[in-house]
């Protein structure tokens, strides 16, 4: 009989659900249990919660209930199930965990009940693994075989406890580790196995650290898995006597804000004049004028291009990653989504009462494997990534990075084909981001063709769609797309910005997004605002 692996969580969720998967993975001839915690606390327990929550907080709490109960009311009242066109394409981890054929879910009322101690004693588990799971006591402890190993946001023993990442940036650390270790009776204090870190960069936020952080626990969580069950995992015993940390007070959390916070290069009287305009063109004029070119079956589609989501640059073509999983959030709950393959294909509809909204990416940096990709998966957005097949062969930076500081990584075949896999489209950027309206015809096409065979011959055929450099009306001319014609492109995407309020499939407008956008002026640009 093969190895048991018993999986100990709280919650069921897109990171908990892909690190189960990826152990899945890494075993052959295993069966793995999932032990969902799902207890209810007594209406007595919570209201004593929220008493010392209460009384922590002060004022600071009474406000933030307010804020919630409104949000709470605003969201059941006015949001609806938008329409999505071409998800259904990308991987959901939840799904695929369930439909595996060598894991099965066991949800309890109470992990640590005797009746649940009993159900996990009869599945008989080689190890027992926590992902995001309550404190385990000793009864549950001691029935898998090879011990327990829990998934750790935080260096040990200098950072117990919780909440990821939060205390780090508060600290000024430089970066946040991330540690396999063996299961005790006390928080956080068995041997280490395994242990990383991210480096916590100039504007890093919780928020983005914690899906980072989420990655390399997939990856890290597998790996000590194998360890064990191979018999070849070594428990190193923590070194010093560390801390223990809670979730910090309202106080403390808006103190990192503020210290994270860059101000806004614009003078006060201009931010709130901006913000006024915004708000008024988001919530009168943009909505009824989404509404009625939806009910004529004439809605806009908005294509929104990024290149860099990453928290060590701030520039015209980087947004930080927090701020990118907010806007993809948005999107998600806010707006109709397609994809690009189904827009070309006709498969979206133009009744839509709001303005669809598409997400590309330029160039192919390797921030938009680690970061932009797991929030488009988490999102269940279906996103278009056009790379120079050049610059992911050899690795070779682009033009326009020549004048910056650093090195810039550029994604590899490898992370192209798992994205592909994963329901991403790839597309052209040429070989080697050419500028098309200076090239000569034999080298445009050249470019145009040797790029889409390239694509093909890594990841698979595909329908062949170019996103040319640069994207200015003066960086592609008739020319440039008489040849892209001829290599069989079945649609070419601008980036001089626009709406596309008919769909031309040989100039799809694109508007770009940097860090800039707050959610004021992020909005008023998925309702058609122009810049």
């Amino acid at each position: 009989m093969g190895n048991r692996i018993a999986v100990y969580t709280g919650i069921l969720d897109y990171s908990t659900a892909k690190g189960v998967l990826e152990i899945a993975k890494t075993q052959n001839d295993c069966q793995i249990k999932v032990f969902l915690h799902q207890k209810n606390l007594p209406i007595k327990t919570k209201l004593r919660l929220q008493w010392r929550n209460l009384k922590k907080n002060g004022i600071k709490r009474i406000s933030e209930i307010l804020t919630i109960v409104y949000c709470s009311l605003y969201e059941r009242l006015f949001t609806r199930q938008y329409a999505s066109y071409g998800n259904n394409v990308i991987t959901d981890f939840v799904s695929e965990l369930k439909l595996h054929d060598a894991i099965s879910v066991c949800s309890l009322c109470d992990i640590n009940s005797e009746e649940s101690v009993n159900i996990i004693r009869e599945f008989s588990p080689t190890i027992g693994v926590s992902i995001a799971a309550p404190i385990l006591k000793k009864p549950l402890l001691d029935i898998a075989e090879k011990g327990n190993i829990n998934l750790h946001k935080g260096k040990l023993p200098s950072y117990r406890g919780m909440p990821p990442a939060f205390w780090e940036i508060y600290n000024g650390e430089d970066s946040v580790g991330c540690t396999i270790h063996k299961v005790t009776e006390l928080l956080d204090e068995g041997g280490i196995l395994l242990e990383s870190s991210v480096k916590i960069e100039k504007w890093s936020t919780p928020k983005g650290l914690q899906i980072q952080l989420d990655e390399l626990g997939v990856e890290l969580m597998a790996k000590g898995v194998s360890l064990i069950l191979s018999e070849e995992g070594i428990f190193i015993e923590q070194q010093g006597s560390g801390k223990t940390y809670t979730k910090p007070t309202l106080k403390e959390h808006q103190e990192l804000i503020k210290r994270i916070s860059k101000s806004d290069s614009n003078s006060f009287f201009k931010r709130v004049i901006k913000s006024i305009v915004l708000n008024i063109y988001s919530y009168s004029y943009a909505p009824v004028r989404a509404y009625i070119k939806g009910i004529l079956g004439k809605q806009d589609v908005i294509v929104l291009l990024y290149h860099r989501i990453n928290d060590f640059q701030r520039d015209s073509l980087t947004v930080g990653v927090e701020q990118f999983y907010n806007q993809m959030s948005y999107v998600r709950k806010h707006f109709p989504v397609a994809s690009l393959k189904s827009l070309l294909a006709g498969e979206v509809s133009l009744h839509e009462k709001k303005p669809i909204i598409i997400v590309t990416f330029d160039d192919g940096y390797a921030d938009n494997y680690d970061n932009a990709f797991p929030i488009c998966m988490r999102q269940n957005i279906p996103c278009s990534f056009f790379v120079s097949t050049d610059m992911v062969e050899e690795g070779k930076p682009f033009p326009h990075d020549h004048k910056l500081k650093i090195r810039l990584k550029n994604m590899n075949w490898n992370q192209l084909k798992e994205m592909k896999s994963n329901g991403m489209y790839i597309g052209s950027h040429t070989c080697d981001h050419l500028n098309c309206a200076e090239a000569d015809p034999q080298e445009l096409l050249r470019q145009f063709t040797a790029s889409q065979e390239k694509l093909n011959q890594e990841l698979g055929e595909d329908v062949a769609i170019l996103a040319y450099p640069f994207g200015g009306k003066e960086h592609f001319n008739q020319l440039a797309q008489q040849k892209a014609e001829q290599a069989g492109y079945s649609a070419i995407l601008s980036a001089y910005g626009g709406i596309n309020h008919e769909v031309d499939h040989t100039n799809i407008k694109r508007g770009g997004i940097d860090w800039m956008f707050n959610k004021s002026s992020f909005k008023a640009t998925l309702l058609g605002w122009r810049r």
